[in-house]
């Protein structure tokens, strides 16, 4: 049974008092504590983000109310607000406020080549006209509406035309650069280890041997049918997006 760390109320809420600081920059992201394991999940958006949470609601046993879950779809635990809002109460889904009292947690996360990201979010939000499918509006993901420049069935010159335009400060978190997520106001990393998507099964691994979580396979969940990203890309996107996350590009050490 995942045992909570008791949290000091008054020290909590100074804490929270200090984010709302910062609250607009790290919106949206779920930081996952795996207290049997001692270890923390950065979930960084189009990062394999699906498959992992799958493994860490594994990972957590019976801490996951399954009257909350949909059938056969363990990442649900992280995206129906009934579960999200239990973890939460648990000490599960925390936020980074909260890190201090979790220091000796080992800390991970995994990034990804920002071109490839890029198409991968446009694969994903962007469909076809008239599309309003579930979490879709008009062929545009219900995530990226509040920015008022996306549409259906829009080239992906004009979305990366429109992404470039739009700064990390508000930004969807799909798009928004990986750095953002795992480093603090000085851009210092607050993360242990950082692996690649490029090599998630070597990377997924080494997690698994370092918090000690044997017999756990990674799913390979939401796989896009799509072309090398490359092949996406002409010598304007590709520079734009080489401006827009020059930050991710220096700091993973990427290259086209």
């Amino acid at each position: 049974m995942t045992t909570v760390r008791p949290q000091n109320g008054i020290k909590r809420f100074m804490r929270r008092a200090i984010a709302v600081r910062t609250a607009r920059r790290n919106r949206g992201a779920q930081i996952i504590a795996l207290h049997d394991y001692r270890a923390i999940y950065f979930p960084i958006p189009k990062v394999a983000n699906t498959s992992l949470k799958a493994v860490c609601s594994d990972l957590l046993g019976d801490t996951v109310d399954e009257k909350f879950l949909r059938p056969g779809w363990k990442q649900s635990a992280f995206r129906i607000p009934e579960s999200i809002r239990d973890l939460q109460k648990k000490g599960v889904l925390i936020d980074r406020y909260d890190l201090q009292d979790y220091s000796d947690y080992w800390k991970f996360a995994f990034v990804r080549n920002p071109w490839d990201r890029l198409v991968s979010c446009y694969k994903q939000k962007i469909r076809e006209p008239g599309c309003n499918y579930k979490s879709f509006k008009d062929g545009v993901a219900n995530s990226l509406l509040k920015h008022k420049v996306f549409r259906g069935g829009m080239s992906f010159s004009d979305f990366v035309g429109e992404v470039a335009k739009i700064s990390d400060e508000i930004a969807d978190k799909h798009f928004r650069s990986q750095y953002t997520f795992i480093t603090d106001k000085n851009k210092s990393f607050i993360v242990d280890y950082i692996g690649r998507l490029e090599d998630i099964e070597e990377g997924f691994q080494f997690v698994c041997r370092k918090i000690g979580a044997t017999e756990i396979e990674l799913p390979h969940l939401l796989k896009t049918d799509r072309k090398p990203y490359q092949e996406y890309y002409d010598d304007e996107t590709k520079s734009l997006v080489r401006m827009r996350y020059a930050t991710d590009i220096e700091m993973f050490g990427y290259v086209f």
